[in-house]
C-alpha cells in the first residue's frame, strides 16, 4: 500500500500519486481576501512616503544646482504651509483644535519657536558639517532616507515599525 512519506522505500515510482491525493488536497487554506478600496487606501501611505522622499531629493538637487535659492524655498514653504493650515481649519471647522484644547495662538507660538531654533542653529550645523566630505553626506542621507521608509508606520502592526525612529531618520537625512 502506498503511503505519503518520503523516508521509506516503496515499490512505486517517485512521481506516483494515489487516487485519494486530490481528496486530501487543500488549496488556499490561509489565503486572505482583500478589498480593492482597502488596498488602494493602504497603498496610498506607501506612495505618500515615497513621494515625500522624492520631493526632498529633487529640492536638494535644485538647491545644489543653484536653480532654487534657500530664500525662495523658505518663502514657498511658508506660503504653502499657511494656505494648508487655513484650508484644513476651514474644512475641519476647528473641531480638531477644539478637541485638543489648542488655539491658533498656541499653533503660531509653536511655529515661531521651531523656526527660531532652526534659524538659530543653522550656522552651528553648517560649521559642524564643513569638515565632512560630500560623499559621506550623500551616503548617510541615502541610508537615513531608506531607514525612514523602512521604519515608517504604514498602519500595519509589526515589530519593525517605529514612527519616532522614522521621523528622526528623516530629519537627520
Amino acid at each position: 500500500r502506498w503511503q505519503k512519506v518520503l523516508y521509506e522505500r516503496q515499490p512505486f515510482p517517485d512521481n506516483y500519486v494515489d487516487q485519494r491525493f486530490l481528496e486530501e488536497l487543500r488549496k488556499n487554506v490561509h489565503a486572505r481576501r482583500y478589498r480593492y478600496r482597502a488596498v488602494v487606501f493602504q497603498s496610498g501611505a506607501v506612495v505618500q512616503q515615497l513621494c515625500s522622499v522624492c520631493v526632498f531629493v529633487v529640492t536638494w538637487w535644485y538647491m545644489d544646482a543653484g536653480t532654487l535659492s534657500p530664500q525662495g524655498l523658505f518663502g514657498a514653504a511658508l506660503v504653502s504651509s499657511l494656505l494648508g493650515y487655513l484650508l484644513f481649519d476651514a474644512v475641519d471647522g476647528g473641531a480638531g483644535r477644539r478637541e485638543s484644547g489648542r488655539t491658533r495662538w498656541a499653533d503660531l507660538k509653536s511655529t515661531l519657536v521651531f523656526a527660531a531654533f532652526t534659524y538659530g542653529f543653522s550656522p552651528v550645523l553648517k560649521t559642524l558639517t564643513e569638515s565632512i566630505s560630500t560623499d559621506t553626506i550623500y551616503a548617510m542621507s541615502a541610508l537615513m532616507l531608506l531607514g525612514h521608509l523602512i521604519f515608517f508606520d504604514y498602519g500595519v502592526n509589526a515589530a519593525i515599525v517605529s514612527s519616532t525612529l522614522s521621523l528622526n531618520m528623516a530629519i537627520f537625512a
